[in-house]
């Protein structure tokens, strides 16, 4: 079998993902569910949360890069998430690519996924983002697993102010949601 089910009843192929196998309903259920760190926190914290909070952390600089935060992780609702170097040592081979390690793959699956949306990300936003997820990953570490992120061997931006805590996954997959609606609506005014 080359599909999944996905949460609304589409057969979603990941290796070839097609814009009708594509709604942003799936992604956020799926982020909802999925744990940050491998499920390896104090509570659980999904990645529609850590997702939400990235986008927070970008609201000085308008809807687009707010929307490009939410939907960074995007990915991962159809394909796990991989440690970096996983990603780079592992190939899959995708419909009119070929053989591509699982990082190559999971850009590819992005920009299906943002067509499928009639979304176009700015490259504007992307250091943005990156920041924005590394002040989310101090900051989960903190709260979410009491870790310094001293001895990870790279260089980190200090936590945010703000104090994470545990989100049921129906609450992420709900704030997920509004916020998607909330930046897609200000975008298309």
């Amino acid at each position: 079998m080359s599909w999944i089910r996905t949460f609304t009843g589409r057969k979603a192929r990941p290796l070839n993902l097609q814009p009708d196998h594509v709604c942003i309903e799936d992604i956020a259920h799926a982020l909802s569910g999925r744990g940050r760190f491998g499920c390896h926190t104090s509570v659980f914290y999904s990645v529609a949360s850590h997702s939400v909070f990235v986008a927070g952390q970008l609201s000085q600089y308008g809807p687009m890069a707010q929307l490009a935060g939410l939907m960074h992780d995007r990915g991962e609702a159809y394909m796990p998430d991989f440690p970096s170097p996983v990603k780079h040592a592992y190939h899959v081979e995708i419909v009119g690519h070929g053989l591509v390690n699982v990082a190559e793959a999971e850009r590819i699956m992005c920009r299906s996924i943002d067509k499928a949306l009639g979304i176009e990300f700015p490259s504007w936003v992307d250091s943005l983002v990156k920041h924005a997820d590394l002040v989310a990953l101090t900051t989960e570490a903190r709260d979410l697993m009491n870790d310094t992120c001293e001895e990870w061997g790279v260089d980190l931006p200090p936590p945010s102010p703000i104090v994470l805590t545990e989100v049921m996954p129906a609450q992420a997959e709900r704030e997920f949601l509004m916020m998607y609606a909330h930046l897609r609506s200000e975008l298309d005014d």
